[in-house]
């Protein structure tokens, strides 16, 4: 679901996996515009594009998990035929089109100065590895409330599930706003969840979310990744992962100086 070619106009260089957009819409569209992007938990999505040193251009989903990180996909930041880690990637969060189809930043643009992924995507690409992080030098302005995470969170079969991000073709039409929707866990494994939440390219990255416990509305227990017509699917946040997400998210601007 990383939509290539960031910008309407720009070539569609690919997308990863074997599926393709509109097959990961199951049965009809649900998907629908967020109306204020600056009210939780959406304030903290964002629009990520990103530069490879090939020159090739692509467009994903990200979450801010706390001032100077983000979440997003290993995909969305490493692809090995084209030449391995991006070059930079722009950070946009709550970022929508106004009526006049002006795209508006009301929290600026951020542009990394870092990135990370796990060992195990670098050395074999994977649905249950595909999460990175992207970091910042300066902590996004004007943004103090972050997606919390919960590791793990086992959903039942059938319960709902939530989605936020931005994809290229909802409804078939261009869009650079973010879009919500919601559908039904399909299935479970020890690192990967399956649901019915209509996805296309663009939302990679995009936070999983529903209520946990008594105290989270909105907590994040994945990430989008991938679609398939039995169920649009991505990695888990379980106790295999905790340990290195939460030390992106301690290092924070810290990771700037490392390579």
């Amino acid at each position: 679901d990383l939509l290539a070619g960031g910008r309407e106009g720009l070539p569609w260089i690919g997308v990863t996996g074997n599926d393709t957009a509109g097959r990961v819409v199951i049965g009809e569209d649900e998907r629908t515009e967020v109306q204020d992007t600056q009210k939780f938990p959406y304030q903290g999505i964002g629009y990520v594009e990103m530069i490879w040193s090939n020159g090739a251009m692509g467009r994903c989903t990200a979450f801010l998990v706390s001032p100077f990180v983000a979440l997003t996909n290993a995909h969305c930041i490493y692809r090995e035929n084209w030449g391995g880690w991006i070059e930079e990637a722009s950070f946009s969060p709550a970022q929508y089109v106004t009526k006049d189809g002006v795209i508006s930043r009301p929290y600026g643009t951020s542009i990394s100065c870092n990135v990370a992924t796990n060992t195990g995507y670098i050395h074999r690409p994977n649905s249950a590895q595909d999460y990175a992080a992207i970091f910042f030098s300066n902590p996004v302005a004007g943004l103090g409330t972050f997606m919390p995470l919960v590791f793990p969170f086992t959903p039942k079969l059938d319960s709902q599930l939530f989605m936020a991000g931005y994809p290229g073709l909802p409804q078939q039409v261009f869009s650079e706003d973010m879009w919500e929707s919601s559908g039904e866990v399909v299935a479970v494994s020890d690192r990967l969840l399956q649901y019915t939440v209509d996805t296309s390219a663009g939302q990679s990255g995009s936070p999983l979310f529903c209520p946990v416990g008594s105290f989270f509305d909105h907590a994040a227990i994945g990430m989008h990744a991938f679609g398939r017509l039995e169920g649009n699917g991505g990695p888990r946040f379980v106790p295999e992962n905790e340990a290195l997400i939460f030390n992106w998210m301690k290092d924070g601007p810290a990771a700037c100086s490392t390579n």
